[in-house]
């Protein structure tokens, strides 16, 4: 109760200077959910709770920061724009903005629930959540959320061959966090038709980019439409890539980890009874030599979660190879997504949406596995309805 209290004193004091009432308050039984995926926090909170003024704030060690939209985009933090069972989804990465990461093995996020009233009086529901890896990293992990993405790269120096007369120690990149340490590791930017941009990374941040490392991944994440992606046909299916190399270079040794990132920005398309989603089996922004590429596992799921074929078949969902395409189908109103009513132009109508999740796990010249995820939230279009009534006599 007495830390209840210091809570209250400490907001109500920050706030105070805005006119606000600030109060901190217990949550109700299942309001707010927080869980433990595969690489990411996931936090739920019932739309009823959260009312129409809402918003998470992130606490770290030196700062308490609001999420809005431009802050969650460059740290690695989503709120889902699709939702299903009346629940808003806010996802971060394992590698977001201040989250506690202990040898990448264990990760902690602190975060904030903020709910506001007509008046403007706010209530705080602060929680934390700590999560374990379950499945070791992959050498190379690409993930293209709703609003950003995201690549990590194992980054220790392999031993040279054992037939190579000069052995050399396994060791690891020495960038970490801010510092004057940042401002000798380099990024550079490719774009067709541009020249090369060089930049140190201490100036890459500054243009919304995080150029960071942990205990063993070199970390790089972009938000979407910036100045150094482009947009590409891959296959026939737009995607946004971003061609980009972190270096550090001495006078004896120069090291260079490609972190490029390509996203499907497919929105989707409907024939009339499946919803069709597509992706380039082949990412050629990732992919330098197609002749080495070798499929290890394709999978689909939804709100980020991998399904079983048994499933998949009990809903109609379909994933096929279609010529160099992996493409998802969903059956117009299956289970898994939702309906949402509308009258346009005194027409009653309806649209289906679901949120997809893909994964597929390749190996080529360069890594011996990249794992590729993208979060996909794919709808239909509104089509018109005929009204109906259940005459319950």
């Amino acid at each position: 109760m007495a830390g209840g209290v210091e809570l209250f004193v400490r907001v109500a004091f920050l706030y105070a200077s805005l006119f606000l009432w600030v109060t901190a308050a217990d949550q109700p039984v299942d309001a707010i959910v927080s869980e433990c995926q595969d690489r990411y926090f996931c936090v739920s909170v019932d739309r009823g709770f959260a009312g129409q003024d809402y918003s998470f704030n992130v606490i770290g060690e030196q700062e308490t920061q609001r999420v809005d939209a431009p802050y969650a985009a460059q740290c690695g933090f989503t709120y889902s724009t699709l939702t299903l069972a009346g629940r808003l989804i806010f996802r971060a990465s394992f590698f977001a903005c201040n989250v506690k990461n202990v040898d990448d093995q264990t990760f902690t996020l602190s975060y904030q629930f903020v709910t506001r009233d007509e008046s403007g009086r706010a209530t705080f529901f602060p929680s934390a959540i700590t999560c374990s890896l379950v499945l070791p990293w992959k050498p190379r992990e690409v993930v293209c959320e709703e609003n950003y993405m995201e690549v990590s790269v194992r980054r220790n120096v392999p031993l040279i061959d054992q037939e190579d007369p000069i052995m050399l120690q396994d060791t690891t990149l020495g960038f970490q966090g801010p510092g004057d340490a940042t401002a000798t590791w380099q990024i550079s930017f490719r774009k067709l038709g541009i020249p090369e941009q060089i930049m140190n990374v201490t100036y890459a941040r500054s243009l919304g980019y995080v150029v960071d490392s942990t205990s063993s991944r070199a970390v790089f994440r972009s938000a979407y439409n910036k100045s150094k992606t482009e947009i590409l046909k891959v296959d026939g299916v737009t995607v946004e890539a971003i061609d980009a190399t972190i270096f550090f270079q001495q006078k004896w040794m120069l090291i260079l980890i490609d972190v490029s990132a390509a996203c499907t920005k497919d929105p989707g398309t409907f024939d009339g009874a499946y919803l069709i989603w597509s992706t380039p089996r082949i990412m050629l922004p990732l992919v330098q030599d197609p002749s080495s590429f070798e499929d290890k596992s394709i999978g689909m799921g939804l709100d980020g979660q991998l399904l079983g074929s048994s499933t998949m078949n009990q809903r109609g969902y379909k994933l096929e190879l279609v010529k160099q395409l992996l493409q998802i189908s969903i059956p117009y109103g299956a289970v898994g997504g939702y309906l949402e009513s509308r009258v346009i132009d005194n027409h009653y109508n309806q649209r289906y949406s679901i949120d997809l999740f893909f994964e597929h796990l390749w190996a080529d010249d360069q890594y011996e596995v990249t794992q590729h995820c993208m979060f996909v939230p794919v709808s239909t279009p509104f089509i018109p309805q005929t009204p109906f009534t259940i005459d319950r006599k």
